[in-house]
């Protein structure tokens, strides 16, 4: 009987060493993928993407009281883009605040989509290799070259 349980035991934990293996090289990019940059590297070309935007006047009457920075691969080569969302008495209206989709892949933040938004959220769908998004609930698709309302 113990020798029983004992090769029981050894299956199982057979099984969660296989599984846990298989989770971890699972998690691992894949040979070739580009290391992601790091968040601190990444929220500093984003602002200063927002610095260049804003005039950077100095003037902190000025400056954005909140920015929104959300990160998510939204073309699948393994790096992310952000998504930002400007608050503030001169970056919000009546039908929202300014609103950008950064592609963060060179040396500095590239706008491929500027709106005037209250929410921007990816979707699950994509079209031609990119995630939609919704702004404002609303699908937008990327095509040619940039997320574009219209």
């Amino acid at each position: 009987m113990v020798d029983a349980v004992n090769k029981s035991f050894s299956r199982s934990a057979s099984v969660v060493m296989a599984a846990c293996i298989g989770l971890a090289s699972a998690m691992m990019p894949s040979p070739g993928a580009a290391a992601p940059p790091e968040k601190a590297e990444l929220k500093a070309k984003v602002m200063r993407f927002i610095d260049g935007k804003a005039g950077n006047t100095g003037d902190t009457s000025e400056a954005p009281s909140e920015i929104t920075i959300d990160y998510a691969d939204l073309n699948g080569d393994g790096a992310p883009e952000a998504v930002v969302i400007i608050k503030g008495f001169l970056y919000c209206g009546s039908r929202g605040c300014a609103a950008y989709v950064l592609d963060l892949g060179g040396p500095e933040a590239r706008s491929i989509g500027e709106f005037i938004a209250v929410q921007i959220e990816p979707l699950a769908s994509n079209t031609g290799g990119w995630r939609d998004i919704a702004i404002n609930g609303r699908p937008i698709s990327f095509r040619d070259g940039a997320y574009r309302s219209r």
